[in-house]
């Protein structure tokens, strides 16, 4: 799409260092032991923003930031070139690509368990249902899909394959790309994801793990 430069917000220098930064906002709890993944800053005036140290807002959700900071980490590494994202007033975030100077707009959508909400199925199903939310506001709303990517960000859904879910979604939106971000912990490292673009074909997925202290991660592909 267009020159970064005509998007007004702030842009991540550095991911290395935005991955440092968000450690206590994707390890932390507020003073109520509610996640700040799951439930933002539960600032009912800022719910939906990330605040600044010069009184500004960063606006995004803490989740969102972190899904994007981990989707340009597998860009970067999978095309090498320089990826980043940026706040809008729009969506969920751009990201940007400083290689060759475009962007693209993303929605996020969560399939995360929370305390108070419903309970989701498992599986496919959960993976599906969320994408199915977006399918209906987009029919709802003619044009919100159009030129963005989507991304999920889900946890809790235990087994499930990213190419099944690229099968059942085929033809049904009118989103750019799909794809899921899922929490895949493991017992030598907490923080470990998988990353699916979700084709009607075949569904490559990768894995990034994140080091103990925040200030590295491994990445490597799996299908």
């Amino acid at each position: 799409m267009s020159d970064p430069t005509d998007k007004v917000g702030y842009q991540i220098k550095d991911l290395k260092v935005a991955l440092k930064q968000l450690e206590p906002m994707v390890k932390g709890k507020d003073l109520k032991g509610r996640l700040f993944l799951i439930d933002g800053n539960n600032s009912p005036s800022m719910a939906g923003v990330i605040p600044v140290t010069d009184g500004t807002v960063f606006r995004m959700r803490y989740r969102e930031a972190w899904a994007n900071l981990l989707f340009c980490a597998i860009l970067g590494f999978t095309e090498g070139q320089d990826y980043t994202f940026q706040d809008d007033d729009t969506g969920d975030g751009i990201i940007v690509n400083r290689t060759k100077n475009f962007w693209f707009p993303v929605e996020h959508v969560s399939a995360m368990d929370y305390p108070k909400g419903k309970e989701l199925p498992k599986h496919e199903d959960r993976v599906i249902g969320a994408i199915n939310l977006k399918i209906e506001k987009d029919l709802k709303n003619p044009g919100y899909a159009k030129g963005k990517s989507l991304i999920v960000f889900l946890d809790g859904a235990e087994e499930w394959y990213p190419n099944r879910v690229g099968r059942a979604i085929a033809g049904k939106h009118n989103f750019s790309r799909v794809y899921c971000i899922g929490l895949t912990s493991s017992k030598d490292v907490i923080y470990r994801y998988s990353i699916s673009d979700l084709r009607p074909d075949h569904s490559p997925t990768w894995i990034i793990e994140i080091n103990d202290d925040f200030t590295d991660w491994e990445l490597f592909r799996v299908q």
